[in-house]
């Protein structure tokens, strides 16, 4: 059976392409890696889109300790 195609928004794409780079990162250092002023919206903004993205299966996170 074939597998529907994602619908990834283009702001996910580039956290996709940070993790690509990178291996592992947490959401201040994507968040870093994104935005130059890197304010508490910015990082809410990423930690909910690495919610959906976890959704979507295309990452995992590593819960098992702080950051």
């Amino acid at each position: 059976m074939a597998r529907k195609p994602l619908d990834i928004t283009e702001t996910e794409l580039a956290i996709l392409g940070v993790l690509w780079t990178t291996g592992t990162a947490t959401i201040r250092e994507i968040t870093d890696e994104l935005y130059t002023r890197r304010t508490t919206g910015e990082y809410a903004t990423v930690q909910k889109l690495l919610e959906r993205l976890e959704a979507k299966g295309c990452v995992k996170r590593d819960r098992s300790s702080f950051a």
